[in-house]
C-alpha cells in the first residue's frame, strides 16, 4: 500500500505544517505498513527524527523534494528502532552548507538502504552512517547507490584545516562499517567521503570532483581530499574509484585502492593492475621532531625505462604542505640502478638501488656513499666488483647472502682491508 505526504497534511494553519504531516505518517505507520510517497516539493522547519522502520520514495528528484530551513534542526536521522528504512529518488536540500553542523541523512540504524538521492547544502554532511557500540547505536551494513553530495560539509571548520568531519559522506564509529556504496559522486563539497568507521566500506565505481576548503573564507592553502580514511584499522576498499587532481585521496593502510583513476597521497596498498601510469604510494611515514606532526612520503611510479622516474615529496598530513624539497629516483642507464637525489641538485645523491644491492648517503662522510652489495660470499663480491662500477672505498659492506651458523654475516672495507662485521650466532 502506498500513501502520499499529502494525504497527512495538518492544514496550512499548521506552525510546522509539513514536520506535523510526518509525525502522523508515523503515527500511522504503527498500524499497518505502507510506502510513504513524497509527491511534491515541501518546506520543513526542523529535522525529522525516525523511530518507526519506514521506506520513502519520491517520483522524481527534481519534483520530490524535501527542503529544510532552519539552520542547527535540519536533516532526516534514522534511529535504530527504524533500521532498515529505504529512501527513493528524492532531493534532500538543506538550509545552508556554511553554517552549523547538520546532516541531510543520519543514520544511526543498520540496513539501511538509499537509492537515486540528491543531498545538497549541508554544512556537516550529506549523509552519515553514525555508530557506536558504546551509544547503543548501530549503522552497520547499508546499501548506497546512485547517492550525489553536492556543496556539503564546509560549515564549523578551520580555514586551511583539512581534518574536518565536514564531507559529502561521512562514516565514523565502532558501528558503521560493512556498507557498501555503488556509483555515488560527491561534488564540491569539502571532503568527498570520509570513512573514519573501526572496520570499514566498500566503494565501487564513486568519484569525487571539486571536494577542496576553496569555499572557504580565506583558506590558508588550498586542501583537497576525494577519499579518505582516518582509524588505522580501517580496511575500507576502493575499486574503479575515480579522483580528479584538485581532490587527491588521503587513504591509508589497511585500506586497498584498486584499479579506476585514484590520486593518493597516502599509504594504502595499490593492487598492481592500475598500470605504471598510476600512482603508487610509498609506506613510510616519519615525525616531523619540532612539530610533532606526522609526514608521509608518497611516490609515481614511472617503470623499469631509461629515463623513468618515481617522483617523492613530503607533506604535512594535516596542512599538506610540502615540508622538504621534493626528491627524484631516476633509473640510471649507465649503472642499471635506481638512483636518488634532490630534485633541485644534479649530484646529490641519497640512495641507491639495483636488482640485488643497495646505498645510502653516508651522512657522516658528507655525499660519500654507503654502499651496501649482496653476494654469495665476500670473494664473489670481489670477482664481480662493485654494481655501481666505481671502486671500493672504506665503509663499503658486502652482505653475505646465505650465511652459515658461525660464519661471518657481513664485511666492511676499513684502512685495513676487509674486516668480519659480523657472524651469525651459533
Amino acid at each position: 500500500m502506498k500513501r502520499t505526504l499529502s494525504s497527512f497534511d495538518p492544514g496550512p494553519n499548521s506552525a510546522k505544517r509539513w514536520d506535523v504531516a510526518f509525525e502522523a505518517a508515523q503515527v500511522a505507520r504503527s498500524f499497518g505498513p505502507f510506502v510513504l510517497e513524497v509527491d511534491g516539493v515541501y518546506a520543513l522547519a526542523e529535522r525529522l527524527v525516525l523511530r518507526k522502520q519506514m521506506t520513502i520514495v519520491g517520483g522524481d528528484p527534481s519534483c520530490s523534494q524535501l527542503i529544510f530551513t532552519t539552520v542547527g534542526e535540519a536533516g532526516i536521522k534514522v534511529t535504530r528502532p527504524a533500521a532498515e528504512s529505504s529512501f527513493h529518488s528524492l532531493r534532500i536540500r538543506g538550509p545552508s552548507p556554511f553554517l552549523g553542523a547538520d546532516c541531510g541523512l543520519q543514520i544511526n540504524g543498520a540496513l539501511c538502504v538509499a537509492r537515486d538521492l540528491i543531498l545538497e547544502n549541508w554544512s556537516g554532511a550529506g549523509l552519515a552512517c553514525i555508530g557506536d557500540v558504546t551509544n547503543d547505536t548501530n549503522a552497520n551494513g547499508c546499501d548506497f547507490s546512485n547517492v550525489r553530495a553536492v556543496a556539503c560539509g564546509h560549515g564549523g571548520a578551520p580555514d586551511g584545516q583539512p581534518m574536518s568531519t565536514g564531507s559529502g559522506f561521512y562514516f565514523v564509529g565502532g558501528d558503521a562499517n560493512a556498507s557498501a556504496l555503488v556509483g555515488c559522486k560527491a561534488y564540491d563539497c569539502r571532503k568527498g567521503f570520509l570513512d573514519a568507521s573501526f572496520l570499514g566500506n566498500s566503494f565501487v565505481a564513486c568519484a569525487a570532483e571539486g571536494c577542496t576548503n576553496r569555499f572557504d573564507r580565506q583558506p590558508t592553502t588550498t586542501v583537497g581530499t576525494s577519499f579518505q580514511t582516518v582509524d588505522p584499522n580501517c580496511r575500507s576498499s576502493f575499486t574503479g574509484c575515480y579522483t580528479e587532481a584538485d581532490s587527491p585521496g588521503r587513504v591509508n593502510l589497511p585500506s586497498t585502492i584498486r584499479g579506476g583513476f585514484f590520486i593518493n597521497i597516502g599509504t594504502a596498498l595499490v593492487e598492481p593492475d592500475v598500470g605504471a601510469a598510476g600512482r603508487f604510494p610509498v609506506k613510510h611515514v616519519s615525525t616531523d621532531e619540532y612539530t610533532g606532526r606526522a609526514t608521509t612520503v608518497t611516490s609515481e611510479l614511472g617503470g623499469d625505462q631509461p629515463g623513468a622516474a618515481m617522483s617523492f615529496a613530503a607533506a604535512d598530513q594535516i596542512t599538506g604542505m610540502p615540508l622538504v624539497y621534493p626528491t627524484i629516483i631516476r633509473f640510471n642507464e649507465y649503472y642499471r640502478a635506481w638512483m636518488a637525489q634532490w630534485a633541485n641538485l644534479d649530484n646529490g645523491y641519497l640512495f641507491g638501488f639495483s636488482e640485488r644491492d643497495f646505498w645510502v648517503n653516508n651522512l657522516r662522510l658528507g655525499n660519500r656513499m654507503l654502499r651496501v652489495f649482496v653476494a654469495p660470499s665476500l670473494e664473489a663480491a670481489l670477482a664481480s666488483g662493485p654494481s655501481d662500477g666505481k671502486p671500493w672505498a672504506i665503509g663499503d659492506r658486502v652482505m653475505v647472502e646465505t650465511p652459515s651458523a658461525g660464519d661471518p654475516a657481513s664485511y666492511v672495507m676499513t684502512s685495513a682491508g676487509w674486516k668480519v662485521c659480523g657472524r651469525v650466532e651459533l
